[in-house]
């Protein structure tokens, strides 16, 4: 099992800097990382090894994420409601860290089974 944040803030080298004139999109890092790590795990060889990847974010729209990993990750089925997607041998499941609050997926009650209270 891999357990992998939504948000990775890699430094970049002077090489690795975004492009001044590309699309502001790009100048958000979150899931940037994690849609190219994803999508080599699943492509490759190591989709013999991995059986389950989990990818923790304290981001509220699950079903947004779960759609861009889907996009990136070839032969996959997608179960929305349950943020779920299977890719040959690989499951990536679409989790969301606890806020330790009532109110947390209020616009979205039914992704409350997605939250996970601590991932060690």
């Amino acid at each position: 099992m891999v357990i992998l944040d939504w948000y990775l803030n890699i430094e970049r080298d002077e090489e690795q800097q975004l492009d001044p004139n590309a699309d502001a999109d790009n100048d958000e890092p979150r899931g940037e990382f994690i849609l190219k790590l994803l999508k080599q795990l699943t492509n490759g060889a190591e989709t013999e090894k991995l059986k389950l990847i989990i990818v923790y974010t304290g981001e509220t729209d699950l079903f947004e994420i779960t759609n861009s990993i889907c996009k990136e990750v070839n032969q996959c089925s997608l179960n929305q409601e349950d943020c779920v997607i299977r890719s040959l041998n690989v499951k990536i499941l679409v989790r969301a860290k606890s806020q330790n609050s009532g109110t947390q997926f209020a616009h979205n009650p039914e992704l409350k089974d997605e939250i996970v209270l601590n991932i060690i």
